[in-house]
């Protein structure tokens, strides 16, 4: 690693000698500031336009002699161009008001980055600071405008930059006592921030009306000192979904979540198990393999909603743990988890200072888990049965055997789940079915009902003719 002084000698030579490219980096940045708030691009091409900047960093330090700075920002170039290839080419979503100004701030930081370059003016810093030449202006700039497009929705964008924002922040103020890069570290902060929230929230994030209305199992716990609610919409009907609630607890199916922690280490059933299906009020969803002690059903209604509990010595609840179903459209099932603890409750008899945010952490590790793993477990379970978009049955040429029918259909669309089981892909399909003579398909019928397509052809009417025998006299012989 080389001296501060080195560094800094290094930073100086490169923000004066390579003037003229920082000045074509401005003229850019103003351009695609312009873009942005004209033409709302996709979060593909504002990831794939940020990561320029951050490769022309690589190549002026290799160029220039700094290896370092060379092979990280080239690492960090292709992060966040491979990240940028899997961003959703949709219009981004602008940020919150103190996110965009968070952001706006940064931008305007990088842009006039008062450092390294030798200004005789300082509208010199406008125009040619030196963003695009050297990691901390640039890095302000891009972190910048992640900020204000919500982090282009997606950690693996903003992850590798945050980090890079800190670290270069770090150097900047302790290593090279450069004070003003106190901004990229905040920025760098705002922006780990911004990723982890997004990651924590990432699919079980209960809406607004879902944490503050009232669900099953609350009447049991009515005097709560920690309410907590989390929900996910899973693609599947009610029905599909009960049956793993039904068979959760340790030494059971498992509780769908990080099995090393609760579920002695023994992997969670990835299928229905028949025998667990049987439910009543006082049945034992044990908390841990091998002990009694666990989570006992306090009220269930079938496909609507399933309540567990935690007795205290009393037998009352000390805690109560909701799952309710809801059906939403187009065959999805929005499933909300509540959490309920009473005041004497403590995260394994840690005080109580320490064992609410305890809890909080905890219960949120372990239950985003098991809804993404319960998720992905009941559409991975679902089998897809052969859907009918139009039925036909026409008569082909008669054939020396007989005649055939062909009945053909087609179906759209493209599947939310990934099936276990798919007897026909999407598209169309027929299917030729020969028939012996002697049938009427003028009269044919088809229908289709639960998965199956019944042709019902009857049998052609023979018309009864009458056909006269000649009787011949006086011959003998045919006696």
């Amino acid at each position: 690693m080389p001296t501060p002084e080195t560094i800094l000698s290094w930073a100086n030579t490169v923000a004066n000698d390579w003037r003229w490219l920082a000045i074509l980096w401005h003229l850019g940045l103003a351009a695609a500031l312009v873009w942005l708030v004209m033409a709302r691009p996709s979060r593909r091409g504002i990831g794939a336009a940020l990561a320029l900047p951050v490769l022309s960093v690589a190549v002026v330090a290799w160029v220039s002699g700094n290896p370092f700075n060379g092979f990280t920002f080239t690492l960090l170039g292709v992060l966040l161009l491979r990240a940028a290839a899997h961003l959703a080419p949709i219009s981004f979503v602008p940020s919150s008001p103190g996110w965009l100004l968070a952001g706006a701030g940064l931008v305007a930081f990088g842009w006039v980055y008062p450092h390294f370059l030798a200004a005789k003016n300082w509208t010199d810093y406008v125009y040619a600071s030196p963003f695009g030449l050297l990691p901390c202006p640039t890095l302000a700039v891009v972190i910048g405008i992640t900020l204000a497009c919500g982090g282009l929705s997606s950690a693996a964008w903003s992850m590798p930059l945050a980090a890079a924002g800190v670290v270069y922040g770090l150097i900047g103020v302790f290593m090279l006592h450069v004070d003003l890069d106190v901004w990229l570290l905040a920025g760098g902060l705002l922006l780990s921030l911004m990723s982890i929230a997004r990651l924590a929230s990432r699919g079980v994030r209960a809406t607004a009306e879902e944490r503050e209305r009232v669900l099953p199992g609350d009447e049991h716990l009515p005097a709560a000192t920690g309410v907590l609610t989390h929900a996910i919409t899973i693609g599947a009907t009610a029905d599909e979904v009960w049956p793993w609630l039904v068979q959760m607890g340790a030494g059971r199916a498992g509780w769908y979540s990080y099995d090393c922690l609760d579920n002695g280490r023994r992997a969670s059933a990835r299928r229905v198990v028949p025998e667990l299906q049987r439910l009543e009020i006082g049945t034992v969803f044990p908390a841990l393999p091998g002990v009694t002690e666990g989570f006992i059903v306090l009220a269930f209604e079938p496909n609507r909603s399933l309540v567990l509990a935690w007795p205290d010595r009393d037998g009352s609840p000390t805690v109560t743990w909701a799952f309710v179903l809801e059906p939403r459209a187009g065959n999805a099932t929005r499933l909300i988890v509540r959490a309920r603890a009473g005041g004497g409750y403590r995260f394994h008899g840690l005080p109580a200072w320490i064992s609410a945010p305890a809890i909080r952490l905890v219960h949120f590790v372990m239950e985003r888990k098991q809804l993404l793993g319960l998720a992905e477990r009941v559409c991975r379970r679902r089998t897809d049965l052969p859907a009918v978009r139009r039925a036909g049955v026409r008569r082909r040429r008669p054939t020396p055997t007989g005649t055939s029918v062909l009945p053909d259909g087609g179906r759209s669309g493209a599947a939310k789940c990934s099936f276990l089981v798919m007897e026909i892909n999407y598209g169309p399909f027929e299917s030729v079915l020969e028939l012996p003579p002697g049938y009427d398909l003028s009269q044919a019928k088809a229908a289709y009902l639960n998965g199956f397509l019944r042709i019902d052809v009857p049998l052609a009417e023979r018309t009864p003719k009458e056909t006269k025998v000649p009787i011949a006299e006086g011959n003998s012989s045919l006696l």
